[in-house]
């Protein structure tokens, strides 16, 4: 996603939210969390959760005090869970591109380093029950083979060779270990002894996923497609379960071994239900929840432990069921991530993942209101992108084929749909739209009148041409777009000339949306090389010659996410064109540049790290970006002199009716 993905103004500004006074810090707590863990005891939970100023980190919990959650590591962690006696978790980290195996203890945080991996980029590593051993994944080529070892990091050993492993369970005796194929490696599910030596024996051919041990290690339930399946250890026998609305995601065997929770209800509003393995009776066991998913049992049998939403628009939180009366509660609420914000008509643009049904909302808020409205809700993994011009009082967005037209104050409605996934732009004032139209399978450029339903051709339909990432000029007289490997610009009298072209050895490319200066004659623009040692590089061109003149470029290090293909985050010009802001990569993380664009070869020092998407305040005094250094992204506002950055606090989206239109 989706998966990839706003902020505001200070009080003197006339699209401000309000931001929280400074004064004495409140008490550190986790914002949400996942992979809750039971400790042996089941008096507390190990999570992994972040904090505005953090990484994701281990937190432990009492589950009688859980306001009382404390943070154990500082530098980042993943894949929790607890040693066998219950004082120390183990979790893996990956700090300064070496990944290795911790035991943090409960009372101090002191860590040990237990394991050193060969590779970074290793995953799903998980430890033997007994806590003698550990196993993980780890890539090769285009395959993710399963290791294993020693705690002490002695006798490593490769489990499968040429294999594309998802997941993998050790069984509760410590022989076996269980794991899945992703289905691009194929289907099935395998066991292989933990000893190695052997290969592995193929227990379900079909599609599934997630295995999961019985407590006496001598059944696994497996997901597919339409049911769970229950079978043994060996192979031979299977029991189907007729649990259709199982969602590919968890399993969890009671402790007694007569029950499964899992994921019911799919994945719009999963649920948590538990199925009898000798009946094959199931029910819902939680009430009055919006949604609930990764249903994990205590020791004891009586609670489990998952990952949901009060309410719909509630940030996801880990919550603690009563299995006898079906009544939760929340241990540690969670604020939603807001990000890609930018000046909009008289309010402010961005985007929230806090939403109900998994989705990505485009939100906005308006001059004084404390409470923002959601706009459009998106299936993160369909690719969409908005156009809503400073100077204009409605703006619009595209999801697949379709058009939605956006208002200040009014429900969005449908405004086109095209025989094929379109690009569109709406001009400076907004009473025109440019739009990429098809033809016999061929596209070119429209410009539509918004308020009457006649439009003209600007750019000719051609073959084996690509066009995306249409941006019209600030005086309205010309459009930039993105055709293949080239960037070119046509005027409204139909002249085309082309700006720039990715060198040979550079391609393929991938251009982002181009940006023009205030006075419509410069532009920038980013683009991202495959080749090259894969550069990511922002380049300044005249608007009618083309003179290019590298800003800034930077070898992509660390996973660019969302930078790769920043829709709505080109450079950034400062309202009087003296300025440009951009994110490249610095130090293996996102950083925002502010660089002069007159004599400015190289952008120099970051004026913010572990930050991404900027845009500027109307008056050029503040730049506005999204933090990314921790789980949860947040708006701010910095002072492009000092480098200070104030997070801007957003309330819960209020939604407009949904559109019923497929992808919106």
């Amino acid at each position: 996603m989706t998966r990839h993905f706003a902020a505001a103004i200070m009080a003197s500004l006339a699209y401000v939210l309000p931001v929280h006074a400074s004064g004495t810090p409140s008490p550190e707590r986790p914002n949400g969390g996942i992979g809750p863990r039971w400790s042996p005891d089941g008096t507390k939970l190990a999570l992994l959760s972040a904090t505005p100023n953090n990484p994701v980190n281990v937190w432990v919990l009492d589950v009688a005090a859980p306001h009382a959650a404390r943070r154990l590591t500082r530098l980042g962690a993943r894949h929790v869970g607890w040693a066998p006696e219950g004082s120390a978790v183990y979790c893996q980290t990956n700090r300064g591109g070496v990944s290795a195996f911790y035991a943090v203890e409960i009372a101090d945080g002191r860590e040990k380093r237990i394991l050193d991996f060969l590779d970074p980029d290793v995953s799903w590593v998980t430890w033997s029950p007994d806590g003698l051993q550990v196993a993980w994944l780890k890539p090769h080529g285009d395959h993710r083979d399963l290791w294993a070892a020693d705690m002490s990091g002695a006798n490593a050993r490769q489990l499968t060779e040429g294999e594309l492993v998802r997941s993998a369970a050790w069984s509760p005796d410590g022989r076996e270990i269980a794991f899945d194929l992703t289905p691009a490696g194929g289907t099935g599910v395998l066991s292989v002894p933990a000893a190695g030596g052997v290969e592995p024996n193929m227990l379900f051919p079909g599609y599934g996923t997630d295995p999961n041990w019985s407590p006496d290690s001598s059944h696994v339930a497996i997901v597919g497609m339409h049911a769970l399946t229950v079978i043994s250890r060996d192979g031979q026998d299977q029991k189907r379960l007729h649990v259709s609305q199982a969602d590919r995601s968890y399993v969890d065997w009671s402790p007694d071994g007569t029950r499964i929770a899992y994921t019911a209800g799919g994945a719009h509003f999963p649920n948590i239900a538990v199925v009898e393995t000798a009946t094959d009776r199931s029910r819902p066991v939680l009430k009055g929840w919006a949604s609930a998913s990764t249903p994990r049992w205590s020791p004891d049998g009586a609670s489990m432990v998952f990952e949901g939403k009060r309410r719909a628009h509630d940030g996801l939180c880990i919550g603690l069921l009563d299995v006898r009366s079906g009544r939760a509660q929340a241990l540690n609420p969670s604020q939603p991530s807001y990000w890609g914000g930018r000046p909009a008509g008289k309010g402010l643009l961005y985007y929230s993942d806090d939403t109900a049904e998994g989705r990505i909302a485009l939100c906005r808020s308006e001059t004084g209101s404390h409470r923002p409205r959601m706009l459009l809700g998106i299936d993160p993994r369909v690719p969409h992108h908005v156009s809503w011009p400073a100077r204009a009082s409605r703006g619009v967005m595209v999801v697949r084929n379709e058009v939605w037209r956006l208002f200040d104050g009014a429900p969005p409605g449908l405004l086109l749909k095209t025989e094929h996934p379109t690009w569109a732009a709406l001009s400076p004032t907004g009473d025109r739209l440019a739009y990429v139209k098809w033809e016999n399978q061929r596209p070119g450029i429209v410009v539509r009148e918004m308020d009457a339903d006649r439009e003209t051709g600007l750019v000719p339909a051609a073959e084996n041409a690509g066009i995306s990432r249409l941006a019209w000029s600030p005086d309205g007289e010309s459009l930039a777009y993105v055709s293949g490997d080239a960037l070119l610009v046509t005027d409204m009298d139909g002249d085309t000339r082309t700006l720039f072209e990715v060198p040979a050895p550079d391609q393929p490319a991938l251009l982002f949306t181009p940006t023009w200066s205030p006075n419509s004659k410069l532009i920038a623009v980013g683009f991202f090389t495959r080749q090259d040692g894969q550069k990511l590089r922002v380049l300044l061109l005249d608007a009618e010659v083309g003179a290019v003149r590298m800003l800034g470029e930077c070898a992509v290090i660390a996973e660019p996410g969302r930078l790769v293909d920043p829709l709505d985050a080109p450079p950034a010009w400062s309202p009087d064109g003296t300025r440009l802001a951009y994110a490249l990569e610095h130090d293996g993380s996102p950083a925002v540049y502010v660089t002069p664009v007159e004599d400015a070869p190289a952008p120099g020092e970051p004026l913010k790290t572990c930050a991404a998407y900027p845009a500027w305040s109307a008056d050029g005094r503040k730049v506005l970006a999204t933090l990314l250094d921790g789980e949860r992204e947040r708006l701010a506002e910095i002072d492009p002199q000092t480098g200070k950055a104030r997070e801007i606090r957003l309330t819960t989206a209020r939604p407009y009716p949904s559109p019923k239109a497929e992808g919106g």
